[in-house]
């Protein structure tokens, strides 16, 4: 099952956020859109915290969008700011739930952006 889409509008999903939406850094020319964006994180190659579209099927176990970022201090200051955020590995391991139980992985988002913390398997 896929959670995130190319977010083209032929799709009338939303566009792609363009990398301004990253925070800045030497990647800025690689993050163009969301799965370029996915594929550096779930590669162990994303180097700064980006803001990211959700499918609209799935925002009600993300939200509309959701910060990826490449290690948990990052994530923990994401947090603190009120943000949601997750590491890559957060986020797959919430996406093969979702998979499986929407419900069951919206609960744990709940619980992540209420209490903060760092979801472990």
């Amino acid at each position: 099952m896929n959670l995130f889409g190319e977010f083209e509008k032929r799709r009338g999903c939303t566009p792609p956020i363009p990398a301004s939406k990253c925070e800045k850094g030497n990647q800025a020319d690689e993050l163009t859109d969301t799965w370029k964006v996915l594929k550096l994180a779930f590669d162990g190659r994303l180097r700064q915290s980006c803001l990211i579209p959700v499918l609209p099927e799935y925002r009600v176990v993300f939200g509309d969008v959701i910060w990826i970022c490449p290690d948990e201090d990052r994530v923990q200051n994401k947090q603190a700011a009120g943000e949601v955020a997750f590491t890559p590995d957060e986020l797959m391991d919430i996406i093969r739930i979702a998979a499986q139980d929407q419900q069951s992985a919206a609960g744990i988002v709940a619980v992540k952006k209420s209490f903060g913390g760092i979801i472990t398997r």
